[in-house]
Parts: structure tokens; sequence; C-alpha cells
């Protein structure tokens, strides 16, 4: 045993030797060099190992809602600033400075739910949420009850609210609940409901919801 922790101890004796010889400056650049190696070598590992994302499958690309009579709509299509962003981009010249375009806000706060299996627990955080949404920020014209919530315009915005779950592939009744919420509440086309197909995650479904 004794042979064995000789080796790695004759080393660290010569390495805390040449710390002690060696000039502050040089020894700070040494360690800043190590430092920053280190981190690019990290950096690249995780890039060259991260999975890449898959794309969206067109059903995931829509939304269903409750209509003002209580109904459930079928599904229609979510607008995704994302990818009309990349198609403004694909369509400039090859060379030609693009800095994009994106549709001016419908409504002042998008708030984004991802949701796997919540039905024990999602009923109580909407009814705070809307809550809070109602009061801070009403429901924008058009969209949800009229009686006392009208978007607030004083001088924050444009008013109003959107609500989108984003049910990554749950398997219990997380989107009746919700919308069954939406149509005790009068939410029509406030509370938007986007299923995945596949499950993503939490980190795959909060970012399928912030492209729209």
């Amino acid at each position: 045993m004794a042979d064995i922790l000789e080796i790695p101890l004759r080393l660290l004796g010569n390495v805390i030797e040449y710390a002690r010889e060696t000039p502050v400056p040089v020894l700070l650049a040494i360690l800043a060099a190590t430092a920053v190696s280190t981190f690019l070598f990290i950096y690249a590992l995780v890039f060259l190992l991260a999975p890449t994302p898959r794309a969206p499958y067109a059903s995931e690309k829509s939304y269903i809602t409750t209509t003002p009579s209580g109904a459930v709509t079928s599904p229609k299509p979510l607008p995704c600033w994302h990818d009309e962003w990349r198609d403004d981009a694909a369509s400039h010249k090859a060379g030609e400075k693009h800095t994009g375009t994106i549709d001016a806000a419908e409504v002042e706060v998008s708030v984004v739910i991802p949701a796997y299996n919540e039905e024990a627990r999602i009923l109580t955080m909407l009814e705070e949420a809307v809550t809070f949404l109602d009061a801070e920020y009403g429901r924008a014209p058009g969209k949800g009850k009229s009686n006392g919530s009208a978007a607030k315009s004083d001088g924050r915005g444009i008013g109003g609210y959107e609500i989108l779950i984003v049910n990554d592939g749950s398997k219990d009744k997380t989107v009746d609940i919700c919308l069954d919420f939406a149509r005790r509440n009068a939410l029509h086309d406030v509370l938007r409901v986007c299923t995945l197909k596949e499950n993503r995650g939490k980190g795959g479904a909060v970012t399928h919801g912030f492209r729209h």
C-alpha cells in the first residue's frame, strides 16, 4: 500500500515545488488557461452528446378550446412565431441581411403551463392563476366573459391574457379538467390546450409553448 501511495505523493510534491518556483503572473495564467480549457471541453462534450430535439408533429401545431356555448372546438391552427420567422428568413436571398418579422401581440401576457398527469393539482393552480390574471390584466375584447373583466389599458400595454396548456402526453383527465374549468369560467379562446403526441419532458413542453 505504501508503494502505491508513494507515486501520487511524489507527483504532488513535484507540483507543489514547481508552483513555489513559478512566478505568480505565470501561475495565474496557467490556472486561467486550465479553467478556460476545462470549460470549453465540457461545453463541447455537452454539445456533442446532447440529443437533437425532434420536430413537432402536425397535430402538435393545433389547439382546442371551448366555445361560448360550452362545447369543445375542433382543433384550430396554433400560430407559431418561430415557424413564421424561419420561413421569412428562408425567403431572403443568401447574404441578404435579415432581422425577421413577428406579428404584433394580441394580448399583453401569455402563460405557458406544461402539464403531465396533473389531474390532482392543476385545478387549484388554474383557479389561483385566473383570479390573479383577471384582476391584473382582464380579458381581451372578444375573448372570454365580458361582465366586468374587460382588458385593462392603463398605460401598461394592450391588456388581456391567454393561457396555453401544453399537455405533455398525459394519460389521466388533465385535459378534461382544464376544458371543464374553461367552460365554467367562460374562458373560451383564453384557455387553450395543445397536446403533444409523445412526451417531451418539462423543458420540451415549455419550449413548444414559448414558440406559439
